[in-house]
């Protein structure tokens, strides 16, 4: 098996295949990266280029996010809420890496108290972790159809029609879509939809989290 470190690129770290490393290199200025045909030379090349808090990020993010058949890291992300458009809603965002993973988030929706509302801030929030560790290729999942369908089918008319939906007012949450579609480019995230209360154990765990942290 082929290793490529990368000491310079977009997001550095060792690649087990070229599909997975040209992206972190094409268009970057400066580039530095090598092939090798073991991970301890790939590994001695990055210390010979990177400083130790770099080379520490990158042993924590192997050790943290497993990588699927796909090589995807897969995040489940889920909101709740009581009391939904009414006086006194109370929300909660879940996201869900594996189980009794350091990075699962359960805690009270700080924004809009709202089902959509808290479904969003749970994505944002599992993006805040995603750029923390410089994740790359990455699938969430989400029970919300409006923001994968707004992400993977409708943004593109958005932002022809200035932000305007297809009855010519604003785009709901207009900012959230600008910034996820920034960060998707960045980061290689995948929106992916799922069925809510269905068995999928993820979207179950996301859910979990979710509702306890409802006050």
């Amino acid at each position: 098996m082929p290793y490529y470190a990368v000491a310079r690129g977009w997001n550095v770290g060792i690649y087990t295949s070229w599909d997975q490393c040209q992206p972190m290199v094409n268009h970057y200025s400066g580039a530095l990266y090598k092939r090798f045909s073991s991970r301890s030379s790939a590994w001695n090349f990055l210390e010979s280029h990177l400083p130790q808090r770099e080379l520490y990020m990158i042993t924590e993010r192997e050790r943290l996010f497993s990588r699927g058949t796909d090589d995807c890291v897969s995040i489940y992300t889920d909101g709740a809420c009581r009391r939904n458009g009414r006086q006194g809603a109370q929300a909660g965002i879940g996201v869900f890496f594996a189980d009794n993973h350091p990075n699962n988030v359960s805690r009270v929706a700080e924004n809009r108290r709202t089902n959509i509302g808290a479904e969003m801030e749970a994505v944002l929030e599992a993006v805040s972790i995603i750029g923390s560790y410089q994740l790359d290729h990455v699938v969430i999942y989400t029970d919300c159809q409006f923001i994968v369908k707004g992400m993977n089918n409708w943004i593109w008319g958005w932002m022809k029609r200035g932000w305007q939906n297809i009855n010519n007012q604003p785009v709901a949450y207009k900012q959230e879509f600008q910034f996820l579609n920034a960060k998707r480019r960045r980061w290689r995230i995948q929106f992916e939809h799922v069925r809510g209360h269905s068995g999928i154990y993820g979207n179950e765990q996301a859910d979990k989290l979710a509702r306890r942290a409802l006050p």
